[in-house]
């Protein structure tokens, strides 16, 4: 959602109802009531092979599957942290299910599984959920709409710089993230009929810019080449997945961070690009990794 910024519920403080005690920590402390309760005790209870030992360590392994048990009871009603069945549930409440990215077929073979959108995607509907039902034709009610209309749509973006007229880009998952006329025409078809009455909306594709990165970097002595080069390029794809987004900038600076891995990697030649790809929020910059992206050590791929 290029200028609409909703929170990053995956940034939000650790909640305090959730404490991770382990199984060592809870047996500890209960060896600890036992004898402060019965001083005898202690010369038993530190042995391994006593059977009042092995009541307690049996107790306390108990004890942290019911933690556990209520933490993971805890994360399903939070949505920053509900997954699976649990978000569904959660998403329901705001009139938002998961979307069908492909549809299950057992007329062919080998039979297609029914594939849905993932969780993050589901969560940052849900959250924008709300936005859906304004009368105003709000920026982020149009991302909402353009985000449900198709699982097909990566990013949403919405503009107005003339009164009444409104600009919808749409950015696909598939490929570049060009989308193609017949993803436009559904999703002007959703937005028509959520539209303010006054408002004459736009639904066109995103523009891409294309992106060549080519880059040499040195590793320190110890680590093998390989593995590290390995790591540096994931690393950028990564990166470059992340911000092919609308009205996302590829910096010089992002690049250097993604192939500095930790420990490893002594410095980065950057050749291209040689300044930062300063992008609208109609674009989204694209790399085809397999063609335009060069990551060497010390000149020579590994």
């Amino acid at each position: 959602m290029s200028r609409f910024t909703a929170i990053d519920l995956s940034k939000l403080p650790h909640p305090e109802v959730i404490k991770i005690v382990g199984f060592d920590v809870l047996l500890e402390e209960m060896k600890a009531h036992a004898i402060d309760a019965v001083p005898e005790l202690a010369t038993f209870l530190a042995l391994e092979s006593e059977p009042s030992t092995k009541i307690l360590q049996d107790i306390a392994y108990h004890r942290a599957l019911d933690r556990a048990e209520f933490n993971d009871g805890a994360k399903a009603v939070m949505p920053a942290l509900a997954t699976g069945a649990n978000l569904d549930g959660l998403a329901a409440y705001w009139g938002v299910e998961r979307l069908v990215v492909q549809e299950a077929d057992d007329t062919v073979s080998p039979a297609l599984p029914e594939i849905l959108e993932g969780d993050e995607e589901l969560r940052t509907r849900m959250q924008l959920s709300l936005e859906g039902h304004t009368t105003a034709g709000s920026k982020a009610s149009y991302v909402f709409w353009g985000l449900s209309a198709s699982s097909q749509v990566k990013d949403v973006d919405a503009f107005s710089t003339t009164p009444g007229e409104t600009i919808v880009t749409i950015l696909a998952h598939d490929n570049t993230g060009v989308a193609d006329q017949a993803l436009l025409d559904d999703i002007a078809g959703v937005i028509e009929n959520v539209r303010p009455l006054c408002a004459n909306v736009t639904v066109q594709s995103a523009e891409i810019i294309p992106l060549t990165i080519e880059a040499v970097i040195t590793i320190y002595e110890g680590p093998g080449a390989a593995a590290v080069l390995a790591a540096a390029k994931d690393a950028l794809v990564q990166y470059l997945d992340t911000h092919h987004r609308l009205g996302h900038d590829i910096t010089i600076s992002g690049i250097h961070a993604a192939l500095h891995v930790d420990g490893a990697v002594h410095g980065v030649n950057l050749i291209n690009p040689a300044a930062d790809l300063i992008i609208t929020s109609t674009q989204a910059a694209y790399c085809d990794i397999e063609t335009n992206m060069s990551v060497t050590v010390g000149g020579i791929d590994v």
